[in-house]
């Protein structure tokens, strides 16, 4: 119920994210907006079927992550798609997000809880780069559809580089010294990874 709660709390706010960023009150907002709120909903129905089709279940986090998953493809383009593009651009954040979230968990062994990376990372990635594959020949400001491509990905490749390698630099640094009792650097005991940092650190039942 919290999820859901703070689902829709933050698909609120990225109504006004997105339509904020035109800092000026022009027929684009409207556009913004409706690109908005429907890859958010089409990202959760996507999800939601997906989710049913091959667990056999309607869970709830599907659809949480595939509305936030739609929320963030369309981000990067939602001035420039069209209806009919937002449907493609959210659709497919949904599948790469729920598809990445298991190849991350079951290939890399990494226990993403919150999907995070898969729903922010991958999806952002995808539409990102679908500006240039998508995009109306006049909004692509590289001049051709291939440059622009070009100049998504690159941007792509940065982000990840220094969001993941700063990231893995700071905590191999850190790593090094001794923070803990009974355990070298940051990671925590077998046995507090069981019962989780919610109960481990804070006590926490629920």
């Amino acid at each position: 119920v919290l999820a859901t709660a703070g689902c829709l709390i933050l698909w609120i706010g990225w109504v006004g994210f997105n339509g904020g960023s035109t800092t000026a009150g022009t027929p684009a907002f409207a556009h913004i907006i409706s690109n908005t709120v429907v890859a958010g909903a089409i990202g959760g129905l996507t999800a939601m079927i997906l989710g049913r089709y091959r667990e056999g279940l309607y869970r709830p986090e599907r659809s949480i992550n595939g509305v936030l998953a739609g929320l963030v493809a369309i981000t990067a383009g939602c001035d420039v798609f069209s209806t009919w593009e937002t449907l493609l651009v959210a659709s497919g954040g949904a599948v790469i997000a729920y598809f990445s979230e298991s190849i991350i968990l079951h290939k890399f062994k990494l226990d993403d809880v919150i999907e995070a990376v898969s729903v922010h990372g991958v999806a952002g990635a995808w539409g990102t780069i679908a500006i240039g594959l998508l995009a109306d020949s006049d909004s692509l400001l590289a001049g051709s559809r291939f440059a622009q491509i070009g100049v998504q990905t690159l941007g792509v490749v940065v982000c990840f580089a220094w969001a993941f390698g700063l990231t893995y630099a700071f905590l191999k640094f850190i790593n090094r010294f001794k923070l803990g009792d009974d355990y070298p650097g940051i990671r925590i005991s077998p046995e507090d990874e069981k019962i989780g940092l919610n109960v481990a650190e804070h006590g926490a039942t629920l």
